[in-house]
C-alpha cells in the first residue's frame, strides 16, 4: 500500500495551479508554512488519556474521583517524558487526592505545553491564519462552481462553522491564559492563592468576556457535533465531509483535496483535544473541590450552582462526546484521506506463503487457505505515518467480521474451509472501534478459486507451484499454465530417474523461478526437432535460478539440455 505520509501545507502557487486546473509540476518548491501536522502527534497522550478516563469513569458509575485524577497524572508523565516504561494513558490510582495535587499536576502539564510551544496561545494566530486561508480558497472556488442548491447549502454550513471555530479558538485560548495566570501568581499570597485558582476555573466555566454566547459545556458540545456531523438537524455530514464535498464540486481529485484541507482538519482535531483537556481539568477541579470541602454542590460566581449530579453528568457527557468525536474523526480520516484498497495480505495456500495485494477490495482464495489482513498498527502506519499511529495507538482498533460459517475469523486472520465451492463469494467487513464506538469502514470480497497443479494463480505475487514430478508434467502439458505469461515457481528438486518426463512443448512466454532447485535425470529419447528440451521454445519468457543435471537427449539439441546447465 502506498504510504499516506501527510506533508506540509501546499504553497500559494500550487493552490493557484489547482484553481486554474493546471497540473502541479514536481519541481515546485513548498513554502515553509505553519505545520500543525508536525506537532499534533504530541497530543496522543491527551487522546489516550481521554479514552482511559472514559473507561475508568464508566466502571466507577461516572464517579471518577481519584482514578480520573490518575489519568491526568499519566498525561503529565507522558508529556513530560517521565516514566517511559509505563503504558501510555493507563490509569494510576492515587490514594489521597487534594486540590494542591490537582493544581500542581495541571500546572506542570500547562508548563510543558508552553515549553514545547504547543499550547493554544502559541498556535492561535497561526491557526486563525490557516482558517482564513482555507476560507479564501473556498471563496475562490465558489466563483468557478455553478450556482446550485447543494453549493449554497455547503457554503452556508462552512461559513457558520468558520465563524464558530474562530470563537472556539478564542475561547479555548482565553481559558488557557486564565488558568496559566492563576498557577503562576505570586505564591506568597497564601490563602488567596486557592481563591485565585477557583475564580480562574469559574471564569473558564462561564467563558466571561468571550464573544461566544454560552458556557464551556455548550462550546465543547457544539464542537463535537460539528466533527460528528450532528450540528444541524438536516445532518449534512461532518465538517470534513462538507469540506471534501465542496472541493469535489470544484473538480478536485481526492489527492488534491487531501493536500488542500489536511492541515485544517488536523488543527481542528488538535484544538478540540486541547479544549477537551481543559474541560476535563475543569470538571476534575470541581469534583475535587466539593469532595475536599464536604459540599453538596459547587458555586460558580454568584449565579450558578452545580450539584454533584450535574457535575457527574457533565463528566459523563464530555467523556462520551470525546469518544464519539474521536471515532468519527478517525472514520473521516479513513474515508477521505486514506485508501483501503491495495492492502498487502499475508496469504498461505497450496502454493506457499506470500504477500498478496487486495486489488479493488477483491482477492481469489483457495479452499483450505488463510489470509492475514493487516493489524491495527500496520494500517495506521500505512494510512497516516508513524505520527498518527502514535496518536491513535491503543485507541483505535481494526477488526474483521463475516457471516459466512465456512470462514473462521481469528483476530486479523481469515481461514477458508476446505469444502468451499468453486466461485463462492465471501463478504468480510472491516470495522474500527474506539472504546464502545464501532464503525464499519469497508467491505472486502473473497472469491473461492482452485489454483494450479499444486496451488498458485500464476501471478508474480502468487506463482503456480511445482512440488513433484507429476506437478511438472501437468504444467508441461496444460496450455493454460505454460502458454500465457504465467509465473511458475519450482519449490523442490525434481528427480526423474525411472519416471516419465513431459517437456514443455508450447512456446513458453512466462517466468519460471527455479529458486535454486534442480531438475535431474531426464531422458528425452524421442526428440524430433533440434529445439526439443526441458522447454521446447522460450518465446519472450524467462527461466531463472534453475540447475539441470544429467539430462540426456538422443538428438542433438541447443536448448535447455546438457550434462549440467545452470540458468
Amino acid at each position: 500500500m502506498r504510504k499516506r505520509a501527510w506533508k506540509r501545507i501546499i504553497s500559494t502557487l500550487l493552490i493557484v495551479c489547482m484553481l486554474a486546473g493546471v497540473a502541479p509540476v514536481t519541481q515546485m518548491q513548498q513554502v515553509e508554512a505553519f505545520d500543525i501536522l508536525g506537532i499534533v502527534e504530541r497530543m496522543g497522550c491527551v487522546v489516550r488519556g481521554g479514552m482511559n478516563a472514559y473507561e475508568t469513569a464508566k466502571k466507577e458509575n461516572w464517579d471518577a474521583g481519584e482514578a480520573f485524577f490518575g489519568t491526568f497524572k499519566n498525561i503529565g508523565k507522558e508529556m513530560l517524558g517521565l516514566n517511559n516504561n509505563e503504558s501510555p494513558g493507563s490509569t494510576v490510582i492515587v490514594n489521597q487526592v487534594d486540590l494542591s495535587e490537582v493544581q500542581s499536576e495541571l500546572a506542570s502539564i500547562q508548563s510543558s505545553l508552553d515549553k514545547q510551544s504547543i499550547s493554544l496561545n502559541k498556535l492561535e494566530s497561526d491557526m486563525q491564519k490557516n482558517t482564513e486561508e482555507i476560507k479564501g480558497q473556498i471563496e475562490a472556488l465558489g466563483k468557478k462552481i455553478e450556482q446550485t442548491d447543494q453549493k449554497r447549502s455547503y457554503e452556508d454550513y462552512l461559513n457558520n462553522y468558520f465563524n464558530f471555530y474562530n470563537k472556539f479558538l478564542e475561547a479555548t485560548a482565553r481559558c488557557e491564559t486564565t488558568l496559566k495566570s492563576a498557577y503562576t501568581e505570586d505564591p506568597s499570597q497564601g490563602e488567596k492563592k486557592d481563591e485565585i485558582i477557583k475564580n480562574a476555573y469559574d471564569r473558564v466555566y462561564e467563558l466571561k468576556g468571550i464573544e461566544y454566547t454560552g458556557d464551556y459545556y455548550s462550546l465543547m458540545n457544539n464542537m463535537g457535533k460539528y466533527i460528528q456531523g450532528k450540528y444541524e438537524k438536516t445532518n449534512p455530514g461532518s465538517v470534513i465531509d462538507i469540506l471534501c464535498a465542496y472541493y469535489k464540486l470544484a473538480g478536485y481529485s481526492d489527492s488534491q483535496i487531501a493536500d488542500a484541507i489536511k492541515q485544517f482538519v488536523a488543527q481542528t482535531y488538535y484544538s478540540y483535544c486541547l479544549a477537551n483537556y481543559y474541560y476535563m481539568a475543569l470538571i476534575l477541579y470541581q469534583n475535587t473541590y466539593i469532595r475536599q470541602n464536604n459540599l453538596g454542590s459547587y458555586q460558580v460566581g454568584h449565579d450558578i450552582l452545580l450539584s454533584k449530579s450535574e457535575i457527574k453528568n457533565n463528566l459523563k457527557t464530555v467523556l462520551e462526546t470525546n469518544v464519539t468525536t474521536t471515532a468519527q474523526m478517525f472514520y473521516d480520516l479513513n474515508k477521505h484521506f486514506c485508501s483501503v484498497e491495495n492492502q498487502k495480505v499475508l496469504y498461505q495456500g497450496d502454493g506457499g506463503t506470500t504477500n498478496r495485494t487486495l486489488k479493488d477490495s477483491q482477492m481469489d482464495v483457495e479452499p483450505s487457505s488463510s489470509a492475514s489482513l493487516p493489524e491495527s498498527e500496520q494500517i495506521l502506519d500505512a494510512y497516516f505515518g508513524s505520527k498518527y499511529s502514535k496518536i491513535f495507538g491503543n485507541v483505535c482498533k481494526y477488526s474483521y467480521e463475516t457471516s459466512d460459517s465456512q470462514v473462521q475469523v481469528d483476530g486479523n486472520k481469515l481461514t477458508f474451509d476446505k469444502n468451499m465451492a468453486e466461485g463462492k463469494e465471501i463478504k468480510v467487513d472491516m470495522y474500527c472501534t474506539v472504546s464502545d464506538q464501532k464503525i464499519k469502514l469497508h467491505t472486502y470480497t473473497f472469491t473461492v478459486k482452485d489454483g494450479g497443479p499444486a496451488g498458485g494463480y500464476g501471478t508474480a505475487e502468487y506463482p503456480f507451484a511445482i512440488k513433484t514430478t507429476d506437478d511438472f508434467n501437468a504444467f508441461a502439458k496444460d496450455y493454460r499454465f505454460n502458454m500465457n505469461e504465467s509465473h511458475v515457481a519450482l519449490l523442490a528438486d525434481l528427480d526423474f530417474s525411472n519416471k516419465t518426463f513431459k517437456y514443455v512443448s508450447a512456446a513458453f512466454k512466462g517466468v519460471f523461478y527455479g529458486n535454486g532447485h534442480s531438475i535431474s535425470n531426464v531422458q528425452l529419447k524421442d526428440a524430433r526437432t533440434e529445439s526439443t528440451g526441458i522447454f521446447d521454445t522460450i518465446s519472450g519468457g524467462l527461466v531463472m535460478d534453475l540447475t539441470i543435471k544429467n539430462c540426456t537427449v538422443v538428438q542433438n539439441s541447443n536448448f535447455c539440455i546438457g550434462n549440467e546447465k545452470y540458468f
